[in-house]
């Protein structure tokens, strides 16, 4: 219960950095999504929790027929 009452000197140290750590995390994140974003043909969600972005990718029909045409597979997933 002491620890409740008087919390540990570096307690304030702690949640600074926390902060600073998630608040940075959080920026790079927006970065990420902003960037991806930019790029013709490509769509990004924002990034929450981890940091993984899952960018959607707008292929052309043209594109996929010149594909074809010079033999190259084309699969979506």
């Amino acid at each position: 219960m002491d620890i409740v009452v008087n919390p540990l000197q570096s307690w304030e140290q702690f949640t600074k950095e926390k902060k600073s750590i998630l608040s940075n995390l959080a920026e790079r994140a927006k970065l990420t999504e902003e960037s991806l974003n930019t790029v013709p043909g490509m769509h990004c969600n924002p990034v929450q929790g981890a940091m993984c972005a899952f960018p959607r990718i707008f292929i052309p029909p043209k594109a996929i027929e010149e594909a074809k045409v010079c033999g190259q597979p084309f699969t979506a997933v």
